[in-house]
């Protein structure tokens, strides 16, 4: 096997292992998401993490805000727990991405190989870009009020950065280390 895959191999699997615990538990936390808008409904993090609107967030958080207490409280206490485990989730797949595309770059040559390298060294650009997102969204959640024209372009470039750097980074090295073993 070669040297550059065998030293990521271990560390990719710790990653994977930390992306599918902490992704079981958010799985769990999010049958917990409902608010209502006449009758009880249910949403998604999506729904915070790509919002129609400068008000959305705030006004899914006053819908939630509408069901009886009982129902808000484990709303807010599931979405709290989902953005906090979303910390440990980071880790899991942003250096696990970081890891895949380094493993790719040790699969090719040239400017493939270089592509590969600035994709897994923007993934800590990727993973602030999450960790500003969680802020925001537990900062909303003790007080929601609609973003600022300004900030709502921000929030959507973070979300469009996060995204776009992890996920291409995750397709292009599957491709590129299928490609290479097939």
């Amino acid at each position: 096997m070669n040297i550059c895959i065998s030293q990521h191999l271990l560390l990719f699997c710790i990653c994977l292992l930390i992306f599918i615990i902490t992704s079981a538990i958010m799985i769990r936390q999010s049958r917990n998401f409902f608010y209502l808008d006449g009758t009880k409904k249910r949403f998604s993090i999506l729904n915070l993490e790509f919002p129609s609107s400068r008000s959305s967030i705030s006004i899914l958080i006053r819908q939630i805000k509408k069901l009886p207490v009982i129902e808000s409280k484990m709303v807010f206490s599931a979405l709290r727990g989902h953005l906090y485990t979303d910390f440990f989730f980071m880790p899991g797949v942003y250096v696990g991405v970081l890891l895949l595309c380094l493993t790719a770059s040790c699969e090719s040559s040239g400017y493939i190989s270089d592509l590969f390298k600035a994709l897994a060294w923007l993934q800590p650009l990727a993973w602030f870009c999450d960790i500003i997102e969680n802020i925001y969204l537990l900062g909303q959640l003790k007080k929601p009020i609609p973003a600022s024209a300004r900030f709502f372009i921000f929030y959507r470039l973070l979300e469009i950065t996060k995204w776009g750097l992890s996920f291409t980074g995750f397709l292009l090295a599957i491709l590129q280390l299928i490609y290479h073993h097939l």
